[in-house]
Protein backbone atom coordinates (compact mmCIF):
# COMPACT_ATOMS: atom_id res chain seq x y z
CA UNK A 1 0.00 0.00 0.00
CA UNK A 2 1.45 3.42 -1.26
CA UNK A 3 1.50 5.99 1.48
CA UNK A 4 0.23 9.33 1.40
CA UNK A 5 2.58 12.35 1.56
CA UNK A 6 0.99 15.87 2.78
CA UNK A 7 2.66 19.06 1.56
CA UNK A 8 2.25 21.73 4.01
CA UNK A 9 2.18 25.51 2.53
CA UNK A 10 1.47 28.68 3.98
CA UNK A 11 -0.69 30.96 1.32
CA UNK A 12 -1.45 34.95 2.28
CA UNK A 13 -5.14 35.99 1.03
CA UNK A 14 -8.49 35.41 1.29
CA UNK A 15 -10.74 32.66 0.56
CA UNK A 16 -11.66 32.91 -2.65
CA UNK A 17 -7.91 33.37 -3.94
CA UNK A 18 -6.81 30.70 -1.75
CA UNK A 19 -9.16 28.10 -3.00
CA UNK A 20 -7.85 28.76 -6.51
CA UNK A 21 -4.12 28.32 -5.44
CA UNK A 22 -5.42 24.98 -3.97
CA UNK A 23 -6.93 24.02 -7.42
CA UNK A 24 -3.78 24.24 -8.76
CA UNK A 25 -1.85 22.69 -6.07
CA UNK A 26 -4.59 19.72 -6.78
CA UNK A 27 -3.60 19.77 -10.68
CA UNK A 28 -0.43 19.92 -10.16
CA UNK A 29 -0.08 16.97 -7.65
CA UNK A 30 -2.21 14.71 -10.44
CA UNK A 31 0.31 15.24 -13.34
CA UNK A 32 3.60 15.00 -10.46
CA UNK A 33 4.37 18.45 -10.00
CA UNK A 34 3.82 20.08 -6.63
CA UNK A 35 6.45 22.01 -6.12
CA UNK A 36 7.49 22.41 -2.82
CA UNK A 37 8.76 25.01 -0.47
CA UNK A 38 12.57 25.87 0.51
CA UNK A 39 15.38 28.32 0.71
CA UNK A 40 18.35 26.97 -1.87
CA UNK A 41 19.69 30.13 -3.14
CA UNK A 42 20.30 30.00 -6.73
CA UNK A 43 23.77 30.18 -6.36
CA UNK A 44 23.82 26.95 -4.34
CA UNK A 45 21.51 25.47 -6.81
CA UNK A 46 23.90 26.08 -9.94
CA UNK A 47 26.44 24.57 -8.00
CA UNK A 48 24.18 21.33 -7.00
CA UNK A 49 23.05 20.95 -10.86
CA UNK A 50 26.87 21.90 -12.02
CA UNK A 51 27.84 18.35 -9.59
CA UNK A 52 25.30 16.44 -11.08
CA UNK A 53 26.10 17.26 -14.77
CA UNK A 54 29.91 17.81 -15.03
CA UNK A 55 29.94 13.82 -15.67
CA UNK A 56 28.47 14.79 -19.02
CA UNK A 57 30.55 18.01 -19.96
CA UNK A 58 34.18 18.58 -20.76
CA UNK A 59 36.44 19.75 -18.09
CA UNK A 60 36.87 23.20 -19.61
CA UNK A 61 33.43 24.11 -19.99
CA UNK A 62 32.90 23.35 -16.21
CA UNK A 63 35.48 25.49 -15.73
CA UNK A 64 33.99 28.19 -17.44
CA UNK A 65 30.82 27.27 -15.62
CA UNK A 66 32.23 27.10 -11.98
CA UNK A 67 34.05 30.45 -12.53
CA UNK A 68 30.60 32.11 -14.11
CA UNK A 69 28.39 30.29 -11.16
CA UNK A 70 31.03 31.87 -8.63
CA UNK A 71 30.80 35.20 -9.86
CA UNK A 72 27.28 34.74 -9.86
CA UNK A 73 26.99 33.90 -6.01
CA UNK A 74 28.30 37.50 -5.44
CA UNK A 75 25.73 39.05 -6.63
CA UNK A 76 22.09 39.65 -5.85
CA UNK A 77 20.75 37.43 -8.27
CA UNK A 78 23.03 34.58 -6.79
CA UNK A 79 22.19 35.35 -3.43
CA UNK A 80 18.30 35.20 -4.44
CA UNK A 81 16.14 32.24 -3.16
CA UNK A 82 15.83 30.23 -6.33
CA UNK A 83 11.62 30.06 -5.64
CA UNK A 84 11.86 34.25 -6.02
CA UNK A 85 13.57 34.61 -8.71
CA UNK A 86 11.37 36.29 -11.99
CA UNK A 87 12.00 36.96 -16.05
CA UNK A 88 12.21 40.68 -14.66
CA UNK A 89 15.17 39.33 -12.02
CA UNK A 90 17.56 37.70 -15.08
CA UNK A 91 16.77 40.48 -17.09
CA UNK A 92 18.23 42.87 -14.94
CA UNK A 93 21.35 40.66 -14.41
CA UNK A 94 21.82 40.81 -17.95
CA UNK A 95 21.65 44.33 -17.83
CA UNK A 96 24.25 44.59 -15.26
CA UNK A 97 26.60 42.13 -17.52
CA UNK A 98 26.52 44.60 -20.36
CA UNK A 99 27.45 47.57 -18.09
CA UNK A 100 30.45 45.95 -17.48
CA UNK A 101 30.99 45.63 -21.72
CA UNK A 102 31.36 41.56 -21.73
CA UNK A 103 31.66 39.93 -24.89
CA UNK A 104 28.98 38.43 -26.28
CA UNK A 105 30.50 35.23 -26.32
CA UNK A 106 30.52 35.29 -22.23
CA UNK A 107 27.37 36.58 -22.19
CA UNK A 108 25.71 34.14 -24.03
CA UNK A 109 27.85 31.68 -20.95
CA UNK A 110 26.25 33.07 -18.56
CA UNK A 111 22.60 32.93 -20.32
CA UNK A 112 23.06 29.22 -20.68
CA UNK A 113 24.03 28.53 -17.07
CA UNK A 114 21.35 29.99 -16.00
CA UNK A 115 18.81 28.52 -18.76
CA UNK A 116 20.43 25.03 -18.19
CA UNK A 117 20.06 25.46 -14.62
CA UNK A 118 16.61 26.57 -14.06
CA UNK A 119 15.20 24.11 -16.62
CA UNK A 120 16.50 21.11 -14.29
CA UNK A 121 15.30 23.04 -11.20
CA UNK A 122 11.57 22.60 -13.09
CA UNK A 123 12.22 18.75 -13.86
CA UNK A 124 13.30 18.13 -9.95
CA UNK A 125 10.23 19.85 -8.95
CA UNK A 126 12.00 23.12 -7.16
CA UNK A 127 10.06 25.52 -9.06
CA UNK A 128 7.22 25.19 -11.42
CA UNK A 129 8.62 27.46 -14.77
CA UNK A 130 11.80 28.42 -15.66
CA UNK A 131 12.53 32.37 -15.37
CA UNK A 132 15.12 32.41 -17.68
CA UNK A 133 12.72 31.72 -20.90
CA UNK A 134 10.77 34.24 -23.12
CA UNK A 135 13.04 37.56 -21.83
CA UNK A 136 13.29 40.36 -23.96
CA UNK A 137 16.78 41.32 -23.94
CA UNK A 138 18.38 37.41 -23.71
CA UNK A 139 21.79 37.48 -24.74
CA UNK A 140 22.73 36.77 -28.04
CA UNK A 141 25.46 34.41 -29.52
CA UNK A 142 27.95 36.36 -31.76
CA UNK A 143 27.90 35.18 -35.31
CA UNK A 144 30.46 37.76 -36.73
CA UNK A 145 33.71 36.42 -35.41
CA UNK A 146 33.03 32.73 -36.58
CA UNK A 147 32.07 33.95 -39.99
CA UNK A 148 34.68 36.72 -40.39
CA UNK A 149 37.33 33.60 -39.16
CA UNK A 150 36.44 31.06 -41.93
CA UNK A 151 36.58 34.14 -44.18
CA UNK A 152 40.05 35.06 -43.48
CA UNK A 153 41.64 31.80 -42.10
CA UNK A 154 40.87 29.66 -45.48
CA UNK A 155 42.57 28.50 -48.12
CA UNK A 156 41.97 27.66 -52.03
CA UNK A 157 42.51 24.15 -54.01
CA UNK A 158 46.04 25.37 -54.30
CA UNK A 159 47.18 25.95 -50.88
CA UNK A 160 45.20 23.02 -50.30
CA UNK A 161 47.46 20.83 -52.53
CA UNK A 162 50.64 22.30 -51.50
CA UNK A 163 50.30 21.70 -47.75
CA UNK A 164 49.50 18.30 -48.27
CA UNK A 165 52.39 18.20 -50.45
CA UNK A 166 54.55 19.30 -47.43
CA UNK A 167 52.45 16.74 -44.90
CA UNK A 168 53.21 13.85 -47.31
CA UNK A 169 57.21 14.84 -46.52
CA UNK A 170 56.63 15.17 -42.64
CA UNK A 171 56.01 11.31 -42.37
CA UNK A 172 53.15 8.58 -42.98
CA UNK A 173 51.14 9.51 -39.74
CA UNK A 174 51.42 13.40 -40.39
CA UNK A 175 49.86 12.70 -43.97
CA UNK A 176 47.20 10.52 -43.06
CA UNK A 177 46.34 12.83 -40.08
CA UNK A 178 45.79 16.12 -42.09
CA UNK A 179 44.32 14.64 -45.35
CA UNK A 180 41.70 13.33 -42.70
CA UNK A 181 41.60 16.81 -41.13
CA UNK A 182 40.75 18.92 -44.34
CA UNK A 183 38.76 16.09 -45.52
CA UNK A 184 36.44 14.95 -42.85
CA UNK A 185 36.02 18.70 -41.20
CA UNK A 186 36.79 16.94 -37.68
CA UNK A 187 37.71 19.19 -34.93
CA UNK A 188 41.60 18.45 -33.39
CA UNK A 189 40.09 16.78 -30.44
CA UNK A 190 37.88 14.78 -32.46
CA UNK A 191 40.57 13.13 -34.66
CA UNK A 192 43.17 12.91 -31.83
CA UNK A 193 40.18 10.41 -29.90
CA UNK A 194 39.64 8.30 -32.98
CA UNK A 195 40.46 4.46 -32.79
CA UNK A 196 40.88 2.08 -34.85
CA UNK A 197 37.46 0.48 -34.32
CA UNK A 198 35.95 4.26 -35.51
CA UNK A 199 37.31 3.44 -39.50
CA UNK A 200 35.83 1.54 -41.48
CA UNK A 201 38.64 1.42 -44.74
CA UNK A 202 36.72 -0.92 -46.48
CA UNK A 203 33.34 0.82 -46.69
CA UNK A 204 35.20 4.17 -46.26
CA UNK A 205 33.13 5.75 -43.40
CA UNK A 206 34.63 7.30 -39.70
CA UNK A 207 32.51 7.10 -36.83
CA UNK A 208 32.99 10.30 -34.63
CA UNK A 209 31.82 9.86 -31.41
CA UNK A 210 34.00 11.16 -28.80
CA UNK A 211 36.90 13.81 -28.31
CA UNK A 212 40.26 13.77 -26.49
CA UNK A 213 40.13 15.48 -23.55
CA UNK A 214 43.16 15.21 -22.24
CA UNK A 215 46.87 13.40 -23.48
CA UNK A 216 47.42 11.50 -20.42
CA UNK A 217 45.93 8.44 -19.02
CA UNK A 218 43.43 8.12 -16.51
CA UNK A 219 42.95 4.32 -15.16
CA UNK A 220 45.35 3.77 -17.68
CA UNK A 221 42.46 4.71 -20.75
CA UNK A 222 42.84 8.05 -22.76
CA UNK A 223 40.50 10.23 -21.42
CA UNK A 224 37.63 11.03 -23.92
CA UNK A 225 34.62 13.21 -23.79
CA UNK A 226 31.73 13.01 -25.81
CA UNK A 227 31.73 15.31 -28.86
CA UNK A 228 30.86 19.23 -29.02
CA UNK A 229 26.84 18.73 -29.34
CA UNK A 230 26.85 15.30 -27.59
CA UNK A 231 25.93 13.12 -30.83
CA UNK A 232 28.20 11.12 -33.21
CA UNK A 233 28.34 11.13 -36.77
CA UNK A 234 29.58 8.94 -39.91
CA UNK A 235 31.94 10.66 -42.25
CA UNK A 236 32.34 9.00 -45.59
CA UNK A 237 35.73 9.83 -47.12
CA UNK A 238 37.67 9.84 -50.20
CA UNK A 239 39.67 6.62 -51.56
CA UNK A 240 42.79 8.57 -51.46
CA UNK A 241 42.42 9.51 -47.47
CA UNK A 242 41.47 5.55 -47.23
CA UNK A 243 44.71 4.74 -49.14
CA UNK A 244 46.71 6.73 -46.71
CA UNK A 245 45.23 5.26 -43.38
CA UNK A 246 46.16 2.06 -45.16
CA UNK A 247 49.74 2.86 -45.29
CA UNK A 248 49.96 4.67 -41.90
CA UNK A 249 47.88 1.49 -40.18
CA UNK A 250 50.65 -0.72 -41.60
CA UNK A 251 53.64 1.58 -40.75
CA UNK A 252 52.06 2.06 -37.06
CA UNK A 253 51.76 -1.71 -36.65
CA UNK A 254 55.83 -1.89 -37.82
CA UNK A 255 56.60 0.70 -35.73
CA UNK A 256 54.71 -0.69 -32.49
CA UNK A 257 56.51 -4.47 -33.21
CA UNK A 258 59.92 -2.43 -33.54
CA UNK A 259 59.19 -0.58 -30.26
CA UNK A 260 57.38 -3.49 -28.64
CA UNK A 261 59.10 -2.84 -25.04
CA UNK A 262 58.12 0.65 -25.35
CA UNK A 263 54.94 1.28 -27.11
CA UNK A 264 51.30 1.11 -25.25
CA UNK A 265 49.15 0.12 -27.72
CA UNK A 266 45.95 2.02 -27.23
CA UNK A 267 44.34 1.35 -30.53
CA UNK A 268 44.59 4.87 -31.26
CA UNK A 269 44.38 5.95 -34.83
CA UNK A 270 46.95 8.88 -34.22
CA UNK A 271 49.49 8.61 -30.69
CA UNK A 272 52.90 9.71 -29.93
CA UNK A 273 56.01 9.02 -32.17
CA UNK A 274 59.70 9.38 -31.46
CA UNK A 275 59.30 12.99 -32.36
CA UNK A 276 56.30 13.47 -29.49
CA UNK A 277 58.71 11.97 -26.80
CA UNK A 278 59.91 14.87 -25.01
CA UNK A 279 58.98 14.57 -21.08
CA UNK A 280 59.71 12.13 -18.79
CA UNK A 281 56.44 11.03 -18.60
CA UNK A 282 55.94 11.05 -22.82
CA UNK A 283 54.98 7.07 -23.63
CA UNK A 284 54.84 5.91 -27.45
CA UNK A 285 51.20 5.22 -28.14
CA UNK A 286 49.47 7.33 -26.21
CA UNK A 287 47.72 10.40 -27.32
CA UNK A 288 49.43 13.26 -29.33
CA UNK A 289 49.02 16.34 -27.20
CA UNK A 290 46.33 18.46 -28.70
CA UNK A 291 48.04 22.25 -27.44
CA UNK A 292 51.28 20.78 -29.29
CA UNK A 293 49.51 20.34 -32.81
CA UNK A 294 49.72 24.15 -33.70
CA UNK A 295 53.31 25.38 -32.72
CA UNK A 296 55.40 22.54 -33.30
CA UNK A 297 54.43 20.45 -36.22
CA UNK A 298 51.14 22.86 -37.99
CA UNK A 299 52.76 25.98 -38.21
CA UNK A 300 56.16 25.05 -39.71
CA UNK A 301 54.19 22.93 -42.61
CA UNK A 302 52.62 26.18 -43.17
CA UNK A 303 55.93 27.94 -43.71
CA UNK A 304 57.13 25.26 -45.74
CA UNK A 305 54.62 24.97 -48.14
CA UNK A 306 54.15 28.70 -48.55
CA UNK A 307 50.42 28.45 -47.88
CA UNK A 308 49.06 31.65 -45.49
CA UNK A 309 49.03 30.62 -41.89
CA UNK A 310 46.14 29.96 -40.30
CA UNK A 311 44.97 28.22 -36.78
CA UNK A 312 44.45 24.18 -36.90
CA UNK A 313 41.04 24.92 -36.43
CA UNK A 314 40.79 26.71 -39.60
CA UNK A 315 41.12 22.99 -41.71
CA UNK A 316 37.18 22.74 -40.94
CA UNK A 317 36.60 25.97 -42.36
CA UNK A 318 38.79 25.25 -45.24
CA UNK A 319 36.77 21.25 -45.80
CA UNK A 320 33.37 23.33 -45.34
CA UNK A 321 34.27 26.10 -47.86
CA UNK A 322 35.31 24.26 -50.45
CA UNK A 323 32.73 21.50 -50.28
CA UNK A 324 30.31 24.47 -50.82
CA UNK A 325 32.02 26.03 -53.54
CA UNK A 326 31.49 22.91 -55.19
CA UNK A 327 27.78 22.43 -54.55
CA UNK A 328 27.46 20.20 -51.69
CA UNK A 329 24.03 20.66 -50.45
CA UNK A 330 24.28 23.05 -46.86
CA UNK A 331 22.84 20.27 -44.68
CA UNK A 332 25.21 17.47 -45.85
CA UNK A 333 28.10 19.76 -45.09
CA UNK A 334 26.44 20.88 -41.61
CA UNK A 335 26.03 16.42 -40.73
CA UNK A 336 30.27 16.68 -41.61
CA UNK A 337 30.83 19.20 -39.83
CA UNK A 338 28.64 18.31 -36.51
CA UNK A 339 27.14 21.45 -36.10
CA UNK A 340 24.36 20.98 -33.87
CA UNK A 341 21.90 23.06 -36.72
CA UNK A 342 21.85 23.89 -40.65
CA UNK A 343 21.06 27.39 -39.36
CA UNK A 344 25.00 27.66 -38.11
CA UNK A 345 26.57 26.49 -40.69
CA UNK A 346 24.39 29.23 -42.80
CA UNK A 347 25.64 32.06 -40.64
CA UNK A 348 29.00 30.95 -40.22
CA UNK A 349 29.54 30.17 -43.88
CA UNK A 350 27.40 33.27 -45.48
CA UNK A 351 30.52 34.69 -47.41
CA UNK A 352 29.92 31.55 -49.55
CA UNK A 353 26.55 31.28 -50.15
CA UNK A 354 25.98 34.16 -52.97
CA UNK A 355 28.86 32.20 -55.16
CA UNK A 356 26.15 28.95 -54.64
CA UNK A 357 23.45 31.49 -56.18
CA UNK A 358 25.66 32.60 -58.82
CA UNK A 359 26.19 28.94 -59.51
CA UNK A 360 22.48 27.70 -59.13
CA UNK A 361 21.54 30.70 -61.97
CA UNK A 362 24.22 29.97 -64.32
CA UNK A 363 22.59 26.08 -63.47
CA UNK A 364 19.25 27.12 -64.00
CA UNK A 365 20.42 29.09 -67.11
CA UNK A 366 21.61 26.05 -68.80
CA UNK A 367 18.83 24.12 -68.01
CA UNK A 368 16.32 27.03 -69.25
CA UNK A 369 18.35 27.36 -72.68
CA UNK A 370 18.59 23.76 -73.35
Amino acid sequence: MTKRKQVWQTFHGNRKDAEKELGKLVEQARNGGVVVSNDITVGQWLDEWLNGAQSRMRPSTVVRYRGIIGQMSQTGLGAMRLQQVRPTHVEAYYGGLRQQKLSASTMTLHHTVLFSGFRRAVKAGLIDRSPATDLENKPKRSKSKSSSDAREHCWNKSEVQRFLVEADKAGVQESAFYRLAIDSGARKGELCALTWSDIDLDGGIVTVSKTLLNATLKDGKAQVGPTKTGKSRTIRISTDTVQKLRAHRADQRVFAMRNRDRFHDLNLVFSKQWGDVRMRNDVLGHPVALNNLGERQFHPLCKKAGVKPVKFHALRHICATLLLQAGTPVKVVSERLGHSTVTMTMEIYQHVLPDMQEQAAAAMGGILNG
